[in-house]
């Protein structure tokens, strides 16, 4: 199956203007499958009415798989930060993270909860003014009756939670586990002054042995420079044991304290900024240890984006 993106202009009613919003355009050879999980994805867009969200204005089901929905100027969180690094601080990251983090609590906290199964950053959208939204719910699933097929392995390896792996089933925490990879993205992004793949240090040949490796307690490394409270959240959210990863509720209310300290003290956080570079592998304690003087570097302020 193909999904292909369209420009197209809505109108809600007679008295207003035209709006540009997105089309999005399913193509595929096995129609009668494919409409299942077409109408599993936008049936999710109608219980959902949050500004964290993709908004879904509605769907054609009759000779093309059609959805329209709310246009995100600028692309997914991966195109931003593939194609302009240099313009992610870290304030615009921490807005980032706050939006995922808040936009999940609200999924999870649906009843029954929601598992989007597949949350990484080609699947948020950015807005013009740097807000993420979440997208694509093909994958996503109540979380409710039979469990059955939660325990298959899904979404995207590197962002995947290796419980599933282990024959685990796919909860709210697998979708946690996925947040701390785009959080790792984000620091590592702001903390290298470019994009890099997780795993990609490790250079796998197949995109499989990454699921099998992380299974087995491998994570990313955390570069020189990483702001301490990223890394922080970034490890609890990865941790092995699903039952030690906070609630997506949790990481929202972390982001928020992290907002306020910014309000009240933009620069009171420059001795917090950076830390050493943690080794992702198995035998190293992911502790973020405190950084030398000379590591330090002075934050000029988080600033109002």
């Amino acid at each position: 199956m193909r999904t292909l993106s369209h420009l197209g202009l809505y109108k809600i009613d007679t008295n207003t203007n035209p709006q540009q919003v997105a089309i999005k355009v399913l193509s595929t050879t096995n129609i009668e499958q494919e409409l299942v999980e077409f109408k599993k994805e936008f049936q999710i867009l109608r219980k959902i009415n949050s500004q964290y969200m993709i908004k879904f204005y509605g769907a054609v089901v009759e000779k093309y798989l059609m959805m329209v929905m709310e246009l995100c100027e600028r692309g997914s969180l991966y195109d931003v930060l593939l194609k302009t690094p240099k313009d992610i601080t870290w304030a615009r990251a921490t807005t980032f993270a706050s939006d995922m983090a808040e936009g999940m609590a609200v999924l999870h906290s649906h009843d029954p909860p929601i598992i989007h199964r597949d949350m990484k950053s080609l699947n948020l959208l950015v807005t013009k003014d740097f807000r993420c939204k979440i997208c694509d719910f093909g994958l996503s699933r109540l979380q409710q009756g039979d469990m059955t097929t939660m325990k298959r392995l899904c979404g995207t390896f590197h962002f995947a939670g290796p419980e599933v792996f282990q024959g685990g089933t796919a909860t709210d925490k697998f979708d946690v586990y996925s947040m701390g990879i785009v959080i790792w993205e984000l620091l590592n992004t702001v903390a290298t002054g470019k994009y890099e793949m997780s795993y990609a240090e490790y250079n796998f040949t197949l995109d499989y042995q990454v699921i099998v490796q992380t299974s087995q307690g491998l994570r990313p490394s955390v570069p020189v420079g990483a702001h301490v409270y990223f890394v922080d959240l970034f490890q609890k959210c990865v941790r092995p044991e699903v039952i030690d990863r906070p609630t997506s509720d949790h990481c929202a209310e972390i982001i928020r304290g992290w907002l306020a300290e910014c309000d009240r003290d933009p620069n009171g956080f420059k001795n917090k900024v950076t830390v050493q570079k943690i080794d992702g592998r198995p035998s190293t304690t992911l502790n973020v240890p405190v950084p030398e003087e000379k590591e330090v570097k002075k934050f000029a302020g988080w600033g109002k984006k």
